[in-house]
């Protein structure tokens, strides 16, 4: 009987999974003549077997069978085995085993970690759909006068300056001056900002998006009385309701 046909009799009668089959047991089964007896030499060879697997170290069935029939091992060979089987092939099964649980484990954490990402990208979304709505958002007392321009007209007209942090707000009110080629303090305004004077601190603590270090004014309330650059697209005009 070949070693293939051999292995799934053993699996039948000992109910057991391939890499669990006692090597020795299948050499033995492998050498039942045809009536079913076991030859007297073969039987003293397995129970020698038996002996040696419950009273010495060795785990593997190469050296046990070795050690039983008393003979050389050669390297890359495992006896008993069948023809080309080797250690390297034996163990293979074994070692695949043994590194399932740890690709079970990774994909556990793989799929933890997409699941906190999506959570985090929902959260984000809601974030920005607050910052969103908070930015349309223009405060009772404010809205009767205060008029958010995407295109403020050149020249000098009367502005209210806002900030986007902690959220978006009145800080100040002033005079937006929309000149072209105008400068802040000889130098010439960084792209993007428009030169404001700020009449009116509402905000006293509020940082400035631009400070003058120069002239130590880093807060709006440092900035009353003179001028500082502000972003174009925080700039609200003040427009007078007729």
């Amino acid at each position: 009987m070949g070693y293939a046909r051999l292995t799934q009799k053993v699996l039948v009668e000992t109910k057991s999974t391939e890499k669990d089959i006692d090597k020795c047991l299948k050499w033995r089964e492998g050498r039942v003549r045809n009536d079913g007896t076991v030859d007297e030499s073969v039987q003293k060879v397995y129970a020698e077997c038996v002996t040696l697997s419950q009273s010495s170290e060795t785990s593997s069935c190469r050296d046990i069978l070795s050690k039983a029939l008393n003979v050389r091992e050669y390297s890359g060979r495992v006896r008993g085995m069948g023809l080309g089987v080797t250690q390297t092939t034996l163990n293979k099964g074994q070692k695949r085993s043994e590194k399932n649980p740890s690709n079970r484990e990774l994909m556990a954490i793989i799929q933890n970690i997409s699941s906190e990402v999506e959570e985090l990208k929902k959260e984000r979304g809601k974030d920005i759909a607050r910052s969103q709505q908070d930015m349309h958002i223009v405060s009772d007392k404010d809205s009767s006068n205060v008029d958010v321009l995407k295109n403020i007209p050149e020249g000098i007209s009367p502005c209210s300056p806002y900030l986007l942090s902690p959220t978006y707000r009145i800080v100040a009110k002033g005079m937006v001056h929309n000149i072209l080629g105008d400068k802040l303090h000889h130098k010439p305004l960084p792209v993007g900002y428009l030169k404001v004077s700020i009449d009116i601190a509402f905000e006293k603590d509020a940082e400035l998006p631009i400070p003058d270090d120069d002239a130590d004014i880093r807060l709006v309330g440092d900035a009353i009385g003179t001028y500082v650059a502000w972003q174009r697209n925080l700039i609200s005009l003040n427009l007078e309701v007729k």
